[in-house]
Formats: structure tokens, sequence, C-alpha cells
């Protein structure tokens, strides 16, 4: 199941879930390439949600999940985290929250499960005070959790976009930006950014759901082919 190249905005709610119930197995679910933008506009959702929201219930698990490549800009109604992790995990496949841009404007930032791996990420907090990560204030409290995780200014062009209409520049990468060939080979990760930009540049993967450097991958261009010639002379019968 992959939920890949969406743009969620201005939702009441979550802009992105995977969900387990019924005594049932959720598996094989990749999450990437999506920007979501100011979403939780209603406070009572917030807590309960996140923006990406990972969860089950009646006895249900999930297994598989893998969360890459995707830039969050979170701006919620009321102060909680961007991905809210609940869920139980199976052990058979692998559980990972890798290569994301949060840029928050709040202080909490995510909530953790000791079943997923989270690592290669990029946080940013644009308030007062310290951002706090898992129950853990400050970044340097909890860097250790995730050794190859950045806390930074990711130096996005217009980081804070949530019109109408999917972004074209907005979200996309600073020629500056530490997220440029910081972000781990997931393996299997296709072929294209949010952008449509072709994935990896330069042999490395970037954080976030853009691939600096990129170009889109050309159209593909229409070859007609002509028809048939009949090579017969007329009054002539066919070779047998």
């Amino acid at each position: 199941n992959n939920v890949q190249y969406n743009y969620g905005h201005d939702a009441l709610g979550y802009c992105i879930s995977v969900f387990g119930a019924s005594s049932s197995t959720t598996t094989n679910s990749v999450v990437r390439y999506n920007i979501c933008a100011n979403n939780a506009r209603d406070a009572a959702y917030v807590n309960r949600q996140g923006d990406i929201f990972l969860d089950t219930w009646q006895g249900g698990r999930l297994d598989g999940v893998q969360v890459y490549n995707n830039t969050v800009y979170w701006n919620p109604a009321a102060n909680y985290p961007a991905v809210k992790n609940t869920a139980a995990y199976g052990s058979t496949m692998p559980n990972f929250f890798k290569n994301n841009i949060i840029y928050s404007t709040v202080s909490q930032i995510i909530t953790c499960n000791g079943s997923v791996t989270y690592d290669y990420n990029l946080y940013w907090y644009t308030g007062a005070g310290s951002p706090v990560f898992c129950g853990t204030t400050g970044w340097g409290g909890y860097a250790s959790k995730e050794p190859h995780s950045l806390y930074a200014n990711p130096q996005l062009n217009d980081p804070t976009y949530h019109g109408v209409g999917m972004p074209t520049t907005s979200d996309t990468l600073q020629s500056g930006s530490p997220t440029i060939k910081a972000g781990e080979d997931e393996g299997n990760m296709g072929s294209k950014d949010f952008f449509g930009n072709a994935i990896p540049q330069g042999g490395a993967y970037d954080i976030g759901a853009n691939e600096f450097g990129g170009a889109p991958p050309p159209t593909p261009t229409r070859t007609n082919t002509p028809a048939p010639t009949d090579t017969n002379t007329p009054g002539t019968p066919p070779p047998p």
C-alpha cells in the first residue's frame, strides 16, 4: 500500500494515517514523498491525531510501516506533536520513520514508539522556548536517539505555503539546505520525488519531499509508426 505524491492542507484533523483494527494486521504500508501543510485546524482533533497518525485498536497491528521523505509544515490549533504514533506493531518487517522534514510552529514535535526506528530526519521549531521530542525537552537531550538526524533550519522555499493548488516551488530546497545528500537509501524508493524530479541526484538521497538539483523526467514523446505499405502490384496475385 503506497501513499505517495499527495498534498494535504488545511484539514481539520490529520494529513496521513495508517490504521490496523479488529485483530487484523495492516502490512507493507509505505508513506513517501507527500507534503502536509497547516492541518489540524480543529483543536479537538490535534492531540488524538497529529499530522501523521499511526494507530491501532481492537487487537489490530501494523507491520512493515515505512514513512520516509515527507515534508510537514506543522502549525496546529493547539500544541501537540506532528507525529502521533500509538499503534501496536508486528516484528516480521521493518517499521521506520526516516528522511522526513518537520517544520513546526509549536514546541511539541513527535511522539515515539519503541517498535519504530526514527532516524535521518530533520526537525525545526520556529517558536520561543525549546522543542520537545518524545517527552524530552531540547534537541541535546534527545539527539542520541536519532544519531543521523538534524535539528536545523531546512532552508525551504516558502515553507509555510498551504494554499489551494499543488506546490510547484514552495517546499523546495535552497542550495544551502542541510538536507541535501543527508538522507538514507531505503531501497525501492521509486523513481521521482513529489515534484517529479528524478531520484537520487548525485548518488545520494536528500531529506524531505524534494530532491535538490533534479529536473522533472521528460514527457514521453509519441512516435507514430507509418502504416504498412501494400507491396503487391495491382492485378497481380500475392505470392503463395
